[in-house]
């Protein structure tokens, strides 16, 4: 909640649509996994509260084995700059969620 600066009605519905993250470690799991995402896209704390908010399973996705492939994947095939892409995923984060299979 504090990383994300999340309202506690924010907290609330992430634990609802994915009660799974009160599992997780937030130093093994979340923390790595949300860096790396910022990192790789370039996100502002805002953006990134707003694609967790959104999609809060990306908490539950590996950033190595799943989400980096299909960043690298919607970035190949849809020739994509770096700003083009995380723009992509802020306004529509249901992006990181699809399969590439």
């Amino acid at each position: 909640q504090e990383r994300l600066s999340l309202s506690d009605e924010q907290l609330r519905k992430l634990v609802v649509k994915t009660p799974a993250v009160l599992n997780y470690s937030f130093e093994s799991n979340i923390a790595p996994s949300l860096a790396s995402l910022q990192d790789r896209l370039s996100l502002s704390d805002e953006q990134l509260r707003k694609v967790v908010v959104s999609l809060p399973s990306v908490l539950s996705f590996s950033f190595d084995s799943n989400i980096a492939p299909k960043l690298s994947f919607f970035q190949e095939e849809l020739d994509l700059s770096g700003g083009d892409l995380r723009d992509r995923v802020v306004s529509n984060p249901v992006l990181l969620g699809y399969s590439l299979e």
